[in-house]
């Protein structure tokens, strides 16, 4: 069973990378009409939708479920009792610097993993630095030594452990540039 988990978790990882590469490359409309100026600002919706759709085709996919605390943007089951959330924030925009609190916050004891994805909507911008400072902030509970840096085919992302209420959390981190 442990390695079934294992085994969906990274298939999950990589088609999460896979998405993301196919939205940077193929521009949906929504970003299109961001970058031509017809649109001000991106939408986290349109992000959610997008995966919302491909994730359905290979697991059982709700969206803005009702948690304790708010409510998710995916939720993605594997199965009965195994399930991860993903929240989608853009870059700047809202409370993106309270991702980490909010995974957090929708995590049940028995959820080992949250996964964010943040767009970056800056031209010629590199957020990973800052990024990465972002999520270190001693109030997210971050565990001291544990950001990492992972790859699958190709895609960069990221990895940290969190502990703001007596249990540690594994948070994987997908950045999509919008340019």
């Amino acid at each position: 069973m442990n390695n079934d988990v294992n085994s969906q978790s990274i298939n999950f990882k990589e088609l999460t990378a896979r998405i993301i590469t196919s939205i940077q490359e193929k521009n949906p409309k929504f970003i299109k009409q961001f970058k031509d100026g017809i649109t001000k600002q991106l939408d986290e919706d349109d992000f959610r939708s997008e995966f919302y759709r491909i994730f359905s085709l290979n697991y059982n996919v709700t969206s803005e479920e009702e948690s304790r605390i708010g409510r998710t943007d995916l939720v993605v089951y594997f199965s009965k009792d195994n399930r991860s959330i993903m929240e989608f924030k853009v870059l700047g925009r809202n409370d993106y610097k309270e991702i980490i609190n909010q995974i957090y916050g929708y995590l049940t004891d028995s959820d080992k993993e949250g996964y964010i994805l943040m767009v970056n909507p800056n031209r010629n911008s590199e957020i990973v630095d800052k990024y990465k400072e972002m999520i270190k902030k001693t109030d997210s509970g971050f565990v001291s030594n544990s950001f990492e840096e992972l790859e699958v085919n190709g895609f960069k992302y990221y990895k940290s452990e969190h502990n703001i209420n007596v249990l540690n959390k594994i948070i994987y981190h997908f950045i999509l540039n919008v340019y």
